[in-house]
């Protein structure tokens, strides 16, 4: 018996926004479990303008309601603050990361709205 494979397509799409450099405000909406990111043109955040950035740089995974960045052995690496990416490394909700020159940010906004409606106040 095999195990199930889990959906190619999420219920709640990653949006990626791009923070700088000639496509600033650039935003991507998708709904994949997988999104990559590099200079080659099957990625699917496509960065050519950026010599930085690997072909092949990085990738982010969802998995239920969490990200994960990995650096895919980029030549110049992958940073969240100051700290370099390697593999599996949570991404917390509306956090910049670097790939090469360029500083994006991925939200999950159905699933942050999920998260707020479903909190209790506080102190009570």
């Amino acid at each position: 018996m095999t195990s199930p494979v889990p959906s190619a397509h999420l219920d709640t799409p990653i949006t990626i926004e791009i923070m700088n450099g000639p496509e600033d405000g650039r935003v991507v909406v998708c709904d994949k479990t997988q999104i990559s990111i590099g200079r080659a043109t099957d990625n699917t955040i496509h960065l050519p303008y950026d010599h930085l950035i690997s072909r092949r740089h990085a990738k982010i995974v969802a998995f239920g309601d969490s990200l994960t960045l990995s650096d895919l052995h980029s030549t110049n690496g992958t940073f969240v603050g100051r700290e370099r990416v390697h593999e599996g490394t949570v991404l917390p909700p509306n956090t910049l990361f670097r790939v090469g020159a360029t500083l994006l940010m991925a939200k999950r906004p159905a699933a942050e709205a999920s998260r707020r409606k479903g909190a209790r106040p506080r102190g009570r």
